[in-house]
């Protein structure tokens, strides 16, 4: 198989260091247009030519396992998001947004030299990527992008890790020219923040890459340059003239934007009504149960989750954990007997915690001394298989006999009575 750095320097980039600050001889070999490679128009502003490529995907088209549209109801993800749930057809106001920069520091020194919006009408998803011919068309550029955000009115811009870095360069970039920045009062949908919850306890990596592998079955051509080579190529182009190289960007760009919106549509179906969904794997049913507290969610769903998750085959550490959080909610809405049976259930696969919260419910709320001395017993077994010197242990161990005492004490005063 053909090696990264074989494939890049088929593409005439020249890899690493050697050539940073040396400028092209003039003369010495014609620069290449990225317009041989990349069809696309130019673009007249007031201020100036910009370069912009415009793609569209139909509706019915296969996404890896997805078509790129499907309905769905979105406002649980617009409630998860913290926005407002109500919002008319969500769909219809959301921009897709992915940059190409000269670096991921970020600050003034930092260009966007390719900007990738995409959003679903009627009858496709339509992509627009603008690039940076040379620095100085970047007003043009910025021109033209507020002309877009303008005319499509899209005030939800729908980006991964976009919240944390491309929304605040491009508002610098705008900032440093002067301009007003059409994305400074869009409403924000960060997936790579969904993802990360969503998906944290079932899969190792939440990069678009790997998402786009595992969850959306969706694997790039050969025409795929990685996004940190994208600096690297730019700079080539700018140096040497070398088109053909950064041309594998737009490929690169258009892919992360479409993905972008498949993902965001295929996360708003996973949120709608998720208990019932039996396809929806226990981990992600579990986090899913987190994410709706955190936004609020009537308990009645976030324990119907917990309800479906924890009879699903997890893993031991993350079955103990999900019978814990349920039995948390069961006991903070005094269903003591639906509590009891979730505990029972984690205390079988040897929790302490849940013995201990067995044997402070039959202290305090059935004054059953004799069944909580049964529950503290129970938890000294499995503090037996515990490190023997850890600090925590110990303090774990004089917790548990201090409780065995007290309610000895309560059911001897019993029998003496």
């Amino acid at each position: 198989m053909e090696s990264l750095n074989d494939k890049l320097k088929s593409l005439g980039v020249d890899l690493g260091m050697k050539k940073v600050g040396k400028p092209a001889k003039i003369g010495k070999k014609p620069r290449e247009k990225i317009e041989t490679f990349v069809q696309g128009e130019e673009l007249l502003t007031a201020h100036g030519p910009t370069y912009v490529v415009k793609s569209e995907y139909p509706l019915g088209d296969r996404w890896g396992d997805f078509p790129v549209y499907e309905e769905a109801d979105h406002t649980t993800l617009l409630q998860c998001a913290k926005m407002n749930p109500e919002v008319s057809e969500p769909l219809s106001k959301m921009i897709f947004m992915d940059t190409e920069t000269t670096g991921l520091a970020g600050g003034s020194g930092t260009l966007a030299f390719m900007v990738g919006l995409g959003y679903y009408t009627e009858e496709a998803f339509v992509l627009y990527q603008y690039f940076l011919r040379t620095p100085e068309e970047e007003r043009a550029m910025l021109t033209s992008i507020d002309q877009l955000m303008a005319e499509q009115e899209r005030s939800i811009v729908v980006s991964y890790n976009g919240k944390s870095f491309d929304t605040p360069l491009l508002n610098t970039r705008y900032v440093i020219n002067q301009m007003d920045s059409p994305f400074k009062k869009s409403d924000q949908i960060d997936l790579l923040h969904f993802a990360r919850r969503f998906w944290k306890k079932r899969l190792p990596s939440r990069t678009l890459g790997f998402i786009e592998n595992e969850v959306l079955g969706f694997y790039r051509s050969e025409e795929e340059v990685p996004g940190w080579m994208a600096p690297e190529l730019y700079f080539e182009y700018l140096r040497e003239g070398k088109a053909e190289g950064v041309s594998h960007v737009f490929y690169h760009n258009a892919v992360d934007i479409v993905s972008l919106g498949v993902l965001e549509i295929l996360m708003a179906k996973l949120l709608c009504n998720p208990a019932e969904n039996e396809s929806l794997h226990g981990l992600d049913q579990l986090s899913i149960a987190k994410m709706f507290i955190d936004a609020q969610q009537d308990d009645a769903q976030v324990l119907a989750l917990y309800d479906s998750a924890t009879k699903k085959t997890l893993p031991e550490q993350f079955s103990v954990q999900g019978l814990l959080e349920y039995g948390h909610l069961l006991k903070r809405r005094e269903a003591w007997e639906e509590a009891v049976k979730v505990w029972e259930r984690a205390a079988a696969i040897k929790s302490l915690e849940a013995c201990e919260e067995l044997a402070k419910y039959y202290e305090h709320q059935r004054k059953d001394y004799e069944t909580a001395i049964r529950w503290v017993n129970r938890g000294f077994e499995i503090l037996e298989k515990y490190p023997k010197y850890q600090f925590k242990t110990r303090q774990l161990m004089d917790a548990f006999q201090h409780r065995l005492e007290r309610n000895l004490k309560k059911w001897q005063g019993i029998k003496e009575n």
